[in-house]
């Protein structure tokens, strides 16, 4: 009996190798798709292996226990994680990760968010912190629209990069104490967006589904850190058809700082591969959370921030934020 052929993937992120191996045609476009601009050639080494494995089958002693319904078993030899329709094997001491499962959609959704948890863990240690957020440059000055979900980032960020604006992140932009690193991957957006010309359609368990582009579409700014930049908190303007921006206080900007990046609330991963188990992984958990605070201070005193109240009028917020940019010094 020939056996598929398997596809191999390498991916270079920030100096972290990944090397994904599927049988997949389907899932290979997919996760080329989500990460085309940092895909690579074939690498001597790698820092994780994400690895399809038909027979992976969940242990048949009861789970150690459930996070948010999932159940999860601790072995000896790793952990096993059971998505219903979708299993994941995790041996953290070699980092490699096997997968499967019967829906193309919960095993990409898992795969996607399997490489952005460990990446993210180990980028964290470098310095290097996720913000749950969106980022453009326009005018040599980089906007980064911070608010909670549904309040229209991707909407946002879509609207700028139609006018020219370089791409730096639709969704997790990275931070250290001083400067932006662009991380941009696929740009996504909700099902009412009216631009047709996506790649595909996003579905996800626990949330509605999404619209998703590659990258590669619009102009990527150079993967390079970025010293001017501006943050604006998004928040919805429901009295006034006109959009607005105001200063914004330090402690205001600290508030959501430490909520979207310094705690993650809203940034795509999977928690059960973030939070390790064992005494050691308590104190690099710590190391990260000191990390992650330090940029927050940082950024929080070296930073210019405004609220921007957005309107129902797409155009209208898109035009507000790029003639306000186009004010600012160089």
């Amino acid at each position: 009996m020939k056996l598929p052929k398997t596809h191999l993937l390498f991916l270079k992120i920030y100096g972290i190798n990944i090397k994904v191996e599927t049988t997949s045609i389907e899932l290979l476009k997919r996760i080329q798709n989500d990460f085309s601009i940092f895909i690579s050639e074939e690498l001597s080494h790698y820092d994780f292996l994400f690895k399809e494995q038909k027979d992976l089958s969940i242990p048949k002693s009861p789970a150690t226990y459930h996070w948010k319904g999932t159940p999860l078993y601790h072995q000896k030899k790793g952990l096993y994680i059971d998505y219903s329709e979708a299993i994941l094997f995790a041996d953290f001491k070699t980092n490699i990760y096997f997968f499967c499962g019967s829906n193309i959609h919960r095993v990409h959704e898992i795969l996607y968010l399997a490489i952005l948890s460990r990446v993210g863990k180990k980028m964290d240690l470098n310095g290097l912190h996720k913000l749950h957020a969106f980022a453009a440059k326009i005018h040599k000055n980089i906007a980064v629209g911070i608010g909670s979900s549904g309040v229209g980032k991707s909407t946002l960020a879509l609207s700028l990069l139609k006018e020219n604006a370089e791409l730096i992140s639709d969704d997790i932009p990275l931070f250290s104490s001083r400067a932006i690193y662009p991380l941009p991957l696929r740009v996504s957006t909700t099902l009412d967006c009216p631009d047709e010309n996506y790649d595909y359609l996003f579905k996800r368990k626990q949330y509605p589904p999404k619209k998703l582009f590659d990258a590669k579409k619009y102009k990527v700014a150079e993967l390079t850190p970025h010293y001017n930049f501006i943050f604006f908190i998004l928040k919805r303007n429901n009295k006034n058809e006109e959009p607005s921006i105001l200063k914004c206080s330090k402690i205001f900007l600290f508030f959501y700082l430490f909520k979207f990046l310094v705690i993650g609330v809203g940034t795509p991963m999977v928690m059960e591969l973030f939070w390790e188990p064992g005494v050691t992984d308590f104190f690099v958990k710590t190391q990260i959370f000191f990390k992650r605070l330090k940029s927050a201070f940082c950024l929080t005193l070296n930073t210019p921030a405004y609220v921007l109240n957005l309107s129902k009028n797409k155009q209208k917020n898109t035009d507000l934020i790029t003639c306000f940019l186009k004010t600012l010094p160089q």
